[in-house]
């Protein structure tokens, strides 16, 4: 007899622990970037919460990670911030964790509107993903930080946004990602960056 951690989010039939799709239907169980939360309609994200927050409280470590990109995507800030640090906890190497931890540490608030405690905190979830794999939109993310809050207010910060910018066009950063980074912080770009 399997355990049965989760039901699936797109026909409730039920998916044995560690099991990635759906038997019945062959859709995702648990969704692994922003982008998929994004796109799924807005009111079956609760009911797919609701199911990560089952599996992730049987150990479920995928469920966690979904479960944190579903609070995002519903602007419940903390609950994603706890669901990352939990993924944290148990991986100390997963950048995407760091990622999304840092866009949960701003609260749908623009850097400039965010205390310095949390600016430093963010940019250390950043940093950490950056030391843990190199990614464009990790030091674009950075970018937008150095920019949104120091430069703003003129501060003199080095590496600067420009500094970090430039190191993200070198790493590489689609216009995608960086489309992706803003619906997921719920904040316009700027237009400079």
């Amino acid at each position: 007899m399997q355990i049965i951690s989760v039901n699936c989010p797109n026909c409730g039939a039920p998916v044995p622990r560690g099991s990635n799709e759906c038997g019945y239907c062959g859709s995702r169980v648990f969704v692994t970037s922003f982008g998929d939360v994004f796109r799924m309609p807005f009111g079956s994200i609760n009911a797919y919460l609701t199911g990560c927050r089952a599996a992730a409280g049987e150990g479920e470590l995928s469920a966690r990670h979904s479960q944190g990109l579903c609070c995002l995507k519903l602007g419940m800030y903390d609950e994603a911030y706890e669901a990352f640090s939990e993924e944290i906890r148990n991986d100390f190497n997963d950048s995407e964790a760091y990622f999304c931890a840092a866009a949960a540490i701003l609260q749908g608030k623009k850097p400039f509107l965010t205390s310095r405690a949390a600016i430093d905190r963010a940019e250390n979830m950043l940093r950490s993903a950056c030391a843990a794999e190199t990614r464009g939109i990790y030091l674009y993310f950075l970018a937008y930080i150095r920019y949104d809050y120091y430069e703003r207010k003129r501060l003199n910060v080095s590496p600067s946004y420009r500094e970090y910018l430039e190191a993200a066009n070198s790493v590489g950063v689609s216009e995608d990602d960086i489309d992706l980074l803003f619906k997921m912080l719920t904040v316009e770009r700027p237009k400079c960056i």
